[in-house]
């Protein structure tokens, strides 16, 4: 069974100059062009290729790369509203319509909302949804402190900015763990910095812990051997100044000079760290 919006892996049991036909199931051929097959594929080989419908309805082939899946949210343009809903490219040649029920505020031409792509249980459309919470935290998660993640960026609250977790989790950042400036459909890497009793997610840009102030001391031992061992920054420069070069807070920057100051790696002076 074909599932459209998605990446689907199906058998090639047609060849010709310009690309295959693959069994997309119930007597279904789908033609894929060579662009978007393996190099020296052949009949009987499985190929994964992401399948999307036409406007009459009719399975299409087409660049994963270039648009978002069901299941994912981005960031995208609304190019037209009219009485059914309004339109966002998606990188497809059809257009996805986000009906006006799943529009958090009305939306006009020329914005740009996050949207959640899924497929509508009633007639298996593929549509788009800029309530997006409503699609997070629907199974458990096994996350551990630490572990990587992707997030968009949402909106903002009284403790921090909400962000969703890997499509499919909400998660927080609170304004003490913001070090640099984030704007809304953002799409950021990420850790899980705390997991709270309710198993909701805090988020941190940076790695917590030991290994995150590792991470910032090799770029520090990076940065000074690119600049003959000298570095004009100590624990004295200004947060602007720390956060527009490493990206961390004042804190973490003097955490990390600390610990090589203390494993005899460098020097600190009022104005410069220098390596030993």
């Amino acid at each position: 069974m074909v599932k459209p919006g998605q990446i689907n892996s199906l058998t090639i049991v047609e060849k010709t100059p310009f690309g295959a036909y693959l069994n997309g199931g119930n007597q279904t051929l789908i033609f894929a062009r060579n662009a978007f097959l393996p190099q020296g594929s052949d009949i009987g080989d499985q190929v994964d290729v992401y399948v999307y419908q036409d406007n009459e309805g009719a399975f299409q082939v087409s660049d994963p790369s270039s648009s978002i899946k069901v299941g994912e949210m981005a960031r995208l343009k609304i190019v037209d509203v009219n009485k059914v809903g309004a339109f966002a490219d998606w990188g497809m040649p059809k257009d996805l319509l986000i009906p006006f029920a799943e529009q958090t505020h009305p939306l006009k031409e020329g914005q740009a909302p996050v949207v959640y792509v899924y497929q509508n249980k009633a007639d298996q459309r593929i549509v788009g949804s800029t309530k997006v919470d409503k699609f997070l935290d629907k199974e458990p998660h096994s996350f551990k402190v630490g572990d990587p993640v992707s997030i968009i960026v949402l909106d903002k609250s009284d403790l921090g900015i909400k962000v969703a977790v890997n499509n499919k989790f909400s998660g927080l950042i609170h304004h003490d763990d913001l070090h640099r400036t984030i704007k809304y459909g953002d799409q950021l890497s990420a850790f899980i910095k705390n997991i709270r009793a309710d198993k909701k997610l805090d988020i941190s840009l940076n790695k917590p812990g030991i290994s995150g102030r590792d991470d910032l001391a090799e770029k520090i031992l990076a940065l000074l051997k690119q600049n003959d061992g000298v570095l004009a920054m100590s624990d004295k420069s200004s947060p602007e100044q720390i956060e527009k070069v490493f990206k961390v807070s004042k804190k973490q920057f003097k955490t990390a000079i600390g610990k090589l100051y203390k494993d005899k790696l460098i020097t600190i002076e009022p104005d410069q760290i220098k390596l030993l």
